[in-house]
């Protein structure tokens, strides 16, 4: 049965300063062999040696082992997408303020989980989170969505189940826009969609970012953009120019729930900060705790476990300067 969208997750009151300094520290800190698991295929929270995960195990993400994005086989690469929102958060006019966070082709939620407890790990305040995945109208997360509101209230959690429905409320001022909106290697949702959706929810000067898969043997990137400001007027020409569009070329159903606006529009509206940066683990280590480098990561499916690998890093490779911009 279809949900409503949105729909607000929020609980009252706020968990005790030290719970969330302990998830951070399991999420930040720990060996991704000692609290992940492959469980029902996806990559997810084991509480056994950290029962502070306990109330956090509906949480999930994307199991597959020969992502590029994967826990399994190369787990710096998420963490190291993760440091480099909270750093561009950090040292951009924003840092000190609340931030607004966002997130497209979210599903089971663990990687939104581990952004939050980076940022709050940096002294960053969450004020409120909005999430969208199509998958949201089928109440399949529901859990997840109730453990990660527990996590973060009382900000609310609100839940969209497509990008023209979010892009609707923000143009129509019914939704706040974001200050952070993040693409986690989301591959159902295309990059012109993230793109186009990043127009319509950002707020002017906030900051999007994207996770690019490139499969197994090839280094994930990332890219990060941020909203220009604008007096309206480059928007309403966008919009004016999908209206017509959409006149003329009426979408099948299942295009119906995309927002789309074309690249030169998103152009004109996103200024590129990075593009296509790979995140090796070269790069990675000098931002990371070694232990990420441990690609050991026990299957409660039965599966056999990968085989630890070592990353050897001259000085010279870990001291390579992160992107400018």
């Amino acid at each position: 049965m279809s949900q409503a969208s949105p729909r607000i997750f929020q609980q009252s009151g706020s968990l005790a300063e030290e719970t969330h300094r302990n998830v951070c520290s399991v999420i930040l800190r720990r060996a991704p062999h000692e609290i992940f698991t492959l469980r029902g295929g996806r990559c997810a929270l084991v509480a056994q040696n950290a029962s502070s995960v306990q109330d956090l195990l509906a949480l999930g993400e994307c199991g597959d082992r020969s992502c590029g994005c994967s826990r399994t086989n190369r787990p710096w690469v998420r963490p190291a997408f993760y440091t480099e929102i909270s750093e561009r958060c950090k040292n951009s006019e924003m840092r000190g303020a609340p931030i607004r966070y966002l997130s497209v082709g979210s599903g089971a939620l663990l990687s939104d989980l581990s952004v939050v407890c980076t940022l709050m790990d940096a002294g960053i305040t969450v004020e409120s989170i909005t999430v969208v995945d199509s998958e949201y109208a089928t109440g399949m997360h529901d859990a997840a969505l109730a453990q990660l509101a527990a996590f973060v209230a009382p900000a609310p959690i609100v839940a969209f189940s497509s990008t023209a429905a979010l892009a609707e409320a923000c143009l129509n001022g019914s939704h706040l826009r974001a200050t952070v909106f993040a693409h986690i290697d989301a591959s159902h949702v295309a990059r012109r969609e993230s793109r186009s959706l990043a127009v319509a929810a950002l707020a002017a000067g906030g900051f999007a970012f994207r996770l690019n898969n490139k499969g197994a043997v090839t280094d994930a990137t990332m890219d990060c953009w941020r909203r220009r400001s604008d007096d309206g007027a480059t928007l309403e020409l966008a919009l004016r120019r999908q209206r017509e569009l959409l006149a003329e070329r009426p979408p099948p159903d299942a295009d119906a729930r995309r927002f789309l606006l074309s690249d030169d529009d998103c152009d004109a509206l996103l200024e590129t900060i990075v593009g296509a940066w790979p995140l090796t683990a070269e790069w990675s280590a000098a931002r990371l705790p070694s232990s990420w480098f441990d690609v050991e990561v026990e299957s409660s499916d039965g599966d056999a476990t990968t085989s630890t690998t070592s990353w050897p890093v001259s000085e010279a490779q870990a001291a390579q300067p992160p992107p400018s911009g």
